[in-house]
């Protein structure tokens, strides 16, 4: 099924026409601070998403104390994706599910 989304400016946007490979919602500190809530992410292999724009990117400790980089629009600043510690999902990249066009068929399998 082809996936599609990006930001709220649409400076930014990305396609795939791979279904995630898992959809996690994450209840740590750091994700409910950035995202003032919950985030649901989608993962992928990096390689399975074509990106187009340009993104500012924050580096934070996860939870599990390793090295993230989320990436956010350089003009609206929407979270768009983020790029696990490679310590712990080495080549994978998170998309929140709010990024996406068309979420009715995307629903978490797991919860952290």
């Amino acid at each position: 099924m082809r996936h599609q989304g990006g930001c709220h400016c649409q400076q930014f946007s990305f396609e795939t026409d791979i279904d995630p490979m898992l959809i996690v919602q994450c209840n740590c500190k750091s994700c409910r601070r950035l995202t003032g809530s919950i985030n649901i992410g989608c993962l992928y292999a990096d390689t399975e998403v074509d990106f187009e724009g340009e993104t500012d990117i924050y580096e934070f400790a996860g939870g599990s104390g390793f090295i993230n980089k989320a990436h956010f629009c350089s003009k609206c600043n929407v979270w768009l994706y983020n790029k696990p510690a490679p310590e712990v999902m080495e080549g994978m990249v998170s998309i929140p599910l709010d990024c996406f066009d068309n979420t009715n068929d995307l629903a978490p399998k797991v919860e952290i």
